[in-house]
């Protein structure tokens, strides 16, 4: 929900924002930040929320959920990324909104929330880990709810894309800013 909730905001937040945009002289990075800022303390109650269920459930933490912020961290970076990707691609390309949520329903499926990755034949599995938010997703479920070091593909490479990814949406977006009121 936080992917598809910041992705989805930020992507249209420029639009929705045009006539602030266009009247003053305030940093077009606002309207994205603050769409990110707004889902992520939705996101903080939700982790709120699972931890208490954790603790209620009798759960206990081991010693591999300490590498829980370093999948959070990821999937933050990953998000923002595309979020200040996108939102300068819609506003110069209106598809990339309703083509984005097509994504994000594929992507849905593709990720492992109400099934795990094991019930997926081996020959597929590859489409459910290429998938950045689902290796977060299956990691996070390994680390906090089973007990177990997140699967042997690693921490620090996936951590070095999503670091990526959030560098190229930035980078996009500011080569892009410069030009968005033009589109309005």
């Amino acid at each position: 929900n936080f992917f598809d909730e910041c992705t989805s905001t930020g992507t249209g937040s420029l639009l929705a924002r045009a006539n602030l945009l266009s009247k003053s002289p305030m940093p077009r990075s606002v309207a994205v930040n603050s769409a990110l800022l707004s889902a992520g303390l939705t996101f903080a109650i939700n982790l709120g929320v699972l931890m208490i269920v954790i603790r209620a459930t009798g759960t206990s933490l081991g010693i591999p959920a300490v590498t829980f912020p370093l999948l959070l961290l990821d999937l933050i970076l990953q998000t923002t990324g595309m979020a200040f990707l996108l939102a300068p691609l819609h506003v110069h390309f209106r598809d990339i909104g309703y083509l984005w949520k097509i994504a994000l329903q594929v992507g849905f499926w593709l990720t492992p929330i109400i099934y795990l990755d094991t019930m997926v034949p081996e020959r597929w599995r590859w489409l459910v880990w290429a998938n950045p938010v689902g290796r977060v997703i299956g990691d996070s479920r390994r680390a906090l709810i089973w007990g177990l070091w997140p699967a042997p593909r690693g921490l620090l490479l996936p951590t070095l894309i999503s670091a990526v990814v959030c560098a190229v949406g930035v980078a996009v977006f500011r080569r892009l800013q410069g030009r968005i009121v033009e589109y309005f």
